[in-house]
């Protein structure tokens, strides 16, 4: 059976606002997109900590985080090491969230293929990589 989640940034930048409208309406999990005009990589230790209680005083869990992982061209070298680091920074939120879900993208389209290094960081760290597809994207 599907647990029904929302995406917080849909209802409100005010993650409690959304959490409290998820539970009215019988929701279960909340997904972490951005929060007060951040996204979930620009988050610091505490605001992760404060987005945890607000899902535990809602009786909800944080299903996913949604960064914009990968939505870069291939093959830039810097853009490559800054979404690299965002990918690490997630990691380290959804391991503190007790979650494993990170909703990503597949790259602007172009014709290379992804570097498949990326996957295999996600299965060491038991992390869940979900596509998010976009028109725009190789998904």
């Amino acid at each position: 059976m599907f647990k029904l989640a929302v995406i917080t940034e849909e209802i409100s930048q005010d993650p409690a606002v959304a959490a409290a409208m998820m539970r009215e309406f019988g929701g279960q999990g909340l997904e972490i997109c951005s929060a007060s005009e951040k996204g979930p990589h620009e988050l610091d230790d505490s605001v992760i900590a404060r987005l945890k209680q607000i899902a535990e005083a809602h009786w909800l869990h944080i299903r996913d985080i949604a960064p914009p992982v990968f939505k870069w061209h291939l093959g830039v070298g810097e853009d490559e090491r800054k979404h690299l680091a965002m990918l690490h920074r997630c990691i380290a939120f959804v391991h503190a969230l007790d979650t494993s879900l990170i909703r990503i993208f597949t790259f602007w389209q172009q014709p290379d293929p992804p570097p498949w290094e990326l996957l295999r960081l996600a299965a060491q760290e038991g992390i869940i990589l979900g596509i998010e597809n976009a028109g725009t994207t190789m998904g």
